[in-house]
């Protein structure tokens, strides 16, 4: 059997179509760790409805990516968004007391907090990394 050329295009076709098919598996699935908490997010307690509410970050970010940070209070009805915003801290370890205010309209009850950020890996995908807190309280003042 004699290669044609109609046939060296079928098999360059089928060869480039089988690298792009890899170029596209490798952007959604080749695992990337972006950011990685080293201990859960904890609230230091006591918290006050209107004041601010002061929590440890012990967190390892290995890529330099801007994400954007939502900070949640979860009860066992209700989810309250405290705030969002566009971060990027120095690739590197990392342990402070960050902070965020508690609105008035906050109800008093027993909540977790929920730290979230979504990191835009590639055009084709997107991390996403959470860190909960245990149960507390927040008070009446």
């Amino acid at each position: 059997m004699t290669w044609t050329n109609g046939m060296k295009g079928s098999f360059l076709v089928l060869i480039l179509s089988l690298l792009a098919y890899s170029w596209v598996l490798y952007l959604l699935y080749w695992p990337v760790e972006v950011f990685r908490f080293n201990s859960r997010v904890n609230p230091i307690q006591p918290v006050y409805i209107g004041q601010m509410m002061y929590y440890n970050m012990d967190v390892t970010k290995k890529v330099p990516i801007v994400c954007m940070v939502t900070k949640q209070l979860i009860s066992e009805k209700m989810t309250i968004t405290l705030g969002t915003l566009m971060s990027n801290i120095d690739v590197g370890d990392h342990k402070r007391i960050s902070r965020v205010m508690i609105d008035s309209a906050v109800p008093p009850n027993k909540y977790k907090f929920r730290w979230t950020a979504v990191y835009p890996v590639n055009f084709m995908r997107k991390e996403i990394i959470v860190s909960e807190s245990d149960w507390f309280e927040v008070l009446k003042k």
